[in-house]
């Protein structure tokens, strides 16, 4: 009898484990059949810093995870065109973890190179476009038994506002007061928008060398308004103590024939357009003194 009853024991269980085992592998496959990809979406581009060379940028992006379970993104590739030529390929440094029915926010850095983006950014001028078509691709590698190491591959267009670079620069210097122990300089900074929007320049810091020495450095926290398609120039008020300076300011006042001065100014934009706010206006002009004084 215990005989009997030990082999319907057995014959249970194993039909138990069978059932599981099937089960399983059914439910994999089916996983794998009703995978969802998740969904990608541009959010905002945001302008970081107009430097000499280089504008730095940010794209704001959002990954939407439809599936019920969590997954983990390992690695994230990303192409980025503006008006169909590509500007950019990069990779994100960060694993990615998308909650199950949750979305996660990426934020992805673009460095653009004048020297690079140049022609297509002159080709969207002559056709008075008031706007830029940006394609980002990206690449997700995740740990899902599924995706058996194959990428999912996303991509999105954007059409964000054509904005043009502004410009800041060291206009003159004049020498407005010399004497034995203070002299006085004013320098005249110059500021150019090419846009059809205002903007606003706060919180400048500038650097002013003489043969590679700082002569003064500083900050102006006053505001300046530039109109759209306007050039405004300010002005930089100085006052050295020629003891403090020495040679730098002998050169400056006595040799600027021969003297190579370099100038380094940083500025905080305020405009209504998101994209543009609160980002750096950076430039640096250099040359020969006597270029520079009025």
């Amino acid at each position: 009898m215990r005989k009997g009853i030990f082999i319907i024991t057995g014959i249970v269980v194993i039909g138990l484990v069978f059932y599981l085992v099937i089960g399983n592998k059914q439910s994999e496959k089916e996983s794998s059949d009703t995978f969802i990809l998740p969904k990608l979406e541009v959010l905002t581009f945001q302008i970081k810093s107009f430097e000499e060379e280089r504008i730095l940028l940010e794209m704001q992006t959002m990954i939407d995870n439809k599936m019920p379970l969590s997954f983990q993104i390992d690695s994230l590739s990303y192409r980025v065109l503006m008006e169909g030529t590509e500007i950019i390929q990069s990779t994100y440094p960060d694993s990615i973890l998308l909650e199950a029915n949750d979305n996660s926010q990426v934020d992805l850095p673009l460095t653009l190179y004048q020297q690079k983006i140049s022609s297509t950014m002159e080709e969207i001028e002559q056709q008075n476009a008031d706007s830029i078509a940006y394609e980002l691709y990206a690449r997700l590698y995740t740990d899902l038994p599924a995706m058996e190491g194959e990428p999912i591959e996303l991509n999105f267009t954007k059409q964000v506002p054509f904005i043009k670079r502004p410009e800041i620069n060291l206009e003159g210097a004049s020498i407005e007061k010399f004497g034995l122990e203070t002299s006085e300089i004013t320098l005249t900074v110059q500021v150019i928008n090419p846009n059809q929007f205002s903007f606003q320049i706060r919180d400048t810091n500038y650097d002013f060398r003489v043969k590679g020495d700082s002569l003064v450095s500083g900050n102006i926290e006053k505001t300046t308004s530039i109109a759209s398609y306007d050039t405004t120039s300010f002005e930089v008020p100085i006052k050295l103590q020629l003891e403090e300076v020495g040679e730098s300011a002998f050169n400056l006042l006595f040799n600027p024939e021969e003297t190579n001065y370099s100038f380094t100014i940083s500025s905080t934009l305020e405009s209504q357009l998101d994209m543009l706010n609160n980002s750096t206006l950076k430039i640096e002009n250099s040359g020969k003194l006597k270029d520079l004084l009025n």
